[in-house]
């Protein structure tokens, strides 16, 4: 069975991206401008490019790149392909250039002004942007909805994170509409809200199949399909209805995970330990704290932490 499989890029990379081709250096153009610089960059730069399979690095990155290989072991015929940031949706072998982009925001690299009202559109505006950009392939598809209109019959598997299902979303919508049948459509994105608008097509997957699985929690979406891909395809108009099936009977062969029950501490709380550390271990780092932190007890989001110890650093 023929499988278009879309797997999200990662920040790690194999090589060093140059500093025209980090976000960073576009920071102080305007918003409105920051994309159409960024694309004639990626276009007009004459640095050594390399196949994507091979520039992302990472276990995550590591199981994608053998999906491909399934088709000689259990009759899988799939076609790998890259949501990037920073290139927008290109073929696994696609020739591309180091570069970084990235949708976390607290990396440098963000796509976006931090300050928009809403980032999550912003985001949606910058890849309709890219999807727009003939690319570094002219002759391959550019959104998602471009591969099911050539492929309306086959399988789109998305595997994902919450925030690239968001920065897709209204891609997906429109290439859910050009499929034969929506049951086509499959997301395995651990996290992802159960009643957004394409819960419908969300696998069942959370951290208890970590268990069954194995592998960094990182890594678990792309681990379950390639736990999925392991037996022969199913009718393909059935393929998630089987998927789930299965799926649902791991998780309840899992263990339920025991969370432990930490003390929520407020900002102020959260400074006057870092500041407690710092001088008692001379600790610069603020993930060894924010350990340091929950092995006594009590809670904070990393996120969050890093934002505090950044506050204490400043002072």
């Amino acid at each position: 069975m023929q499988l278009n499989v879309l797997v999200m890029s990662t920040k790690r990379k194999r090589r060093i991206a140059p500093n025209h081709l980090c976000l960073r250096s576009l920071q102080t153009i305007p918003s409105g401008q920051r994309l159409e610089q960024w694309v004639a960059r990626l276009s007009d730069s004459v640095v050594e490019t390399c196949a994507a399979y091979e520039l992302y690095a990472g276990d995550h990155w590591q199981i994608a790149r053998s999906l491909p290989g399934q088709v000689a072991i259990n009759e899988w015929d799939v076609c790998l392909w890259v949501c990037s940031p920073g290139y927008g949706l290109i073929k696994a072998g696609t020739m591309v250039q180091p570069y970084s982009a990235t949708l976390s925001v607290t990396h440098p690299d963000f796509i976006c002004d931090r300050s928009a009202d809403d980032r999550i559109k912003a985001q949606q505006r910058w890849w309709a942007g890219l999807c727009s950009w003939s690319g570094p392939d002219p002759n391959s598809p550019r959104s998602v909805a471009e591969i099911v209109k050539r492929a309306p019959n086959t399988p789109m598997v998305v595997i994902a994170s919450p925030a690239f299902i968001k920065f897709l979303e209204l891609d997906l919508l429109t290439a859910r509409s050009e499929m034969a049948t929506t049951e086509l459509l499959i997301l395995i994105s651990g996290g992802s809200k159960k009643n957004g608008v394409l819960a419908e097509h969300l696998l069942p997957s959370n951290a208890r199949l970590q268990g069954a699985l194995g592998g960094a929690l990182m890594s678990l979406n792309v681990r379950t399909l390639r736990y999925l891909l392991d037996q022969p395809p199913e009718v393909k108009e059935r393929l998630a209805d089987a998927w789930s099936a299965r799926l649902l009977r791991v998780l309840e062969q899992s263990p339920t995970i025991e969370r432990p029950v930490r003390k929520q501490l407020t900002d102020d709380e959260v400074r006057d330990f870092i500041r407690q550390m710092r001088e008692s271990q001379s600790q610069s780092s603020w993930s060894p704290l924010l350990a340091r932190l929950r092995a006594v007890g009590c809670a904070c989001e990393q996120k969050r932490f890093r934002g505090l110890f950044a506050d204490v650093q400043r002072e």
